[in-house]
């Protein structure tokens, strides 16, 4: 190795008759030097520069009388431990003159003269490697994340197969992460995965499925990569385990029926007293004809109808309160809609008819199915009706006895067979939904009542249930109050389906088999209730 000369640039070897290696010239050395594509500086013993190169000006940004000045500890930062020596081989952060920090990877190299001639040089060369420790740094940031998250995340391909599994992701699916690369994402998330992945969805509802096959109720946010940085494309999924959400709402669509049997308690204790005060007095007369001695055959028979037609009625009443406060446990299974209207006119006449309100009822739905839970679009047609009644109350109060119109509630059932959709409106004349509410009215504790009438779950719960049974759930102000609407898929069971026997419910099924369905009307609306037989 060439040695250096004290005084000047110009190298120079140890004599020796076997060496012929030629002197090089010092300003070519100098020039092979300053124009080296690395960053180079020269120290002497002391660690004093001595000279620097183009490449460690521009890098560093210093001259070399101001890095003279500056010194090491000039220009490491101040958090870097005191106790590390200067000018050390190794990764460090630097201050330039720029402003900036620079990590770079420093090299140091020993340059010794012969004996007594010259001491000990340092030839410390610089490499910015800024851009890879960020890059490294954020990937290995990155991967840490990942790795403590406690939500599932899958990198999958550009063909749908699964790269990488953090390890909520092996402790959600069950996989282990030796196996889970390579797995198509169908096998983990469903087809439906793979349509939405070659599609534009950015977010879907989805079943997952573990490694024994068990399903569970999945959202998926789908985040595509690839399409920047030119590397192939894929996506990023992270996976949310709907199962704590669907018990929660489960529970709180629970709640939310029972405190509509809370709202309707007097009501239903009406119709209770009133079937109890028709029995008693059926009773009664039945009993006074015995003590008289009068046996007419016909007479005790109507008699017996009547109180039997009473006895259904409670029955009827009873039951489906039953089957309404109950937690469901069931799966989804195809219903007659019109059954669910029906039954939740039903019950809410008492009150409507209370309040002065009349009800219009246009189309039926006869003959169509869809599938879900007859409990739950009872639930959803329920708290529209008895909103529609609360905000016809309000507007009542506000224009008092001298109001233009009476109260209305018109039900529009629009199907039928062979159509693959259903229609169910709700249309009611009270106060409609100011502008700033119905931006977020579907929103949980959004409300139009007053303060202590309501939590404002009751629209959201009735949006989720209508989603929940792939139909939807919306709303409009109208000229003289506001409409919502149901609209849901028809059911077409499949052809091994239809061909199954069993007993299918009718429209009317559940009502009381004695009692006799009348209808009066008032002013264009229409009231369908039920009457006991007359005596």
């Amino acid at each position: 190795m060439s040695t250096w000369d004290r005084a000047a640039w110009r190298p120079y070897t140890p004599t020796s008759p076997s060496c012929t290696t030629p002197r090089l010239n010092e300003n070519e050395f100098r020039l092979a030097f300053d124009l080296a594509p690395s960053a180079t500086l020269l120290l002497d013993e002391d660690f004093r520069p001595l000279a620097a190169n183009r490449a460690f000006t521009t890098l560093m940004g210093y001259p070399l009388d101001r890095l003279a000045s500056l010194g090491w500890r000039g220009i490491v930062p101040a958090d870097e431990p005191v106790d590390v020596p200067p000018w050390f081989p190794g990764i460090h952060r630097l201050h330039t003159a720029h402003g900036t920090i620079a990590r770079v990877s420093m090299g140091v190299q020993a340059i010794r003269g012969e004996p007594g001639q010259l001491r000990e040089r340092l030839l410390v060369s610089l490499e910015d490697v800024t851009a890879r420790w960020e890059r490294d740094e954020h990937a290995r940031l990155q991967s840490m994340v990942l790795e403590h998250l406690g939500g599932a995340v899958l990198a999958v391909d550009r063909n749908g197969r699964v790269l990488y599994g953090n390890p909520a992701a092996r402790t959600l699916f069950q996989w282990s992460g030796s196996i889970l690369p390579g797995t198509p994402v169908e096998r983990l998330l469903g087809p439906s995965m793979r349509a939405a992945l070659a599609g534009n969805a950015n977010e879907i509802e989805t079943e997952g499925q573990t490694w024994d096959g068990t399903a569970f109720p999945a959202q998926v946010s789908i985040a595509r990569t690839g399409e920047d940085d030119g590397t192939p494309g894929g996506a990023v999924l992270a996976v949310t385990d709907l199962t704590p959400r669907r018990a929660l709402d489960l529970q709180l669509m629970h709640s939310a029926r029972l405190a509509t049997l809370g709202e309707m308690a007097a009501s239903i204790a009406h119709e209770f007293n009133q079937c109890l005060h028709v029995i008693r007095l059926t009773a009664e007369a039945t009993r006074l004809d015995i003590t008289e001695g009068k046996s007419d055959a016909d007479r005790m028979t109507r008699q017996a109808d009547n109180i039997l037609g009473q006895v259904d009625r409670l029955t009827e009443m009873v039951t489906h309160m039953r089957t309404i406060s109950r937690r469901e446990s069931e799966g989804k299974k195809p219903f007659p809609p019109q059954a669910a209207v029906d039954t939740a006119l039903r019950m809410v006449e008492p009150l409507l008819r209370g309040d002065g309100i009349l009800v219009k009822r246009r189309g039926r739905l006869d003959g169509l199915s869809v599938l879900g839970h007859q409990v739950r679009l009872e639930q959803v047609l329920l708290n529209l009706l008895n909103n529609g009644r609360d905000a016809i109350r309000d507007r009542l109060r506000r224009e008092g006895s001298g109001g233009h119109a009476e109260g209305c509630i018109a039900i529009t059932c629009d199907g039928g067979v062979g159509e693959p959709r259903m229609r169910i409106i709700v249309r009611d004349n009270g106060t409609g939904v100011e502008q700033a509410v119905g931006e977020h009215i579907f929103e949980p504790f959004v409300t139009t009542k007053n303060g202590g009438a309501g939590l404002g779950l009751g629209l959201s719960i009735s949006r989720g249930i209508c989603t929940d049974m792939g139909g939807s759930l919306s709303y409009r102000n109208v000229a003289d109050g506001a409409e919502f609407v149901i609209e849901l898929p028809a059911f077409t069971p499949s052809p091994a389906e239809a061909g199954q026997t069993g007993h299918r419910l009718s429209p009317d099924e559940g009502a009381p088999p004695r009692a006799k369905r009348t209808r009066s009307t008032n002013a264009g609306c229409c009231w369908w209730t039920t009457k006991p037989c007359p005596s």
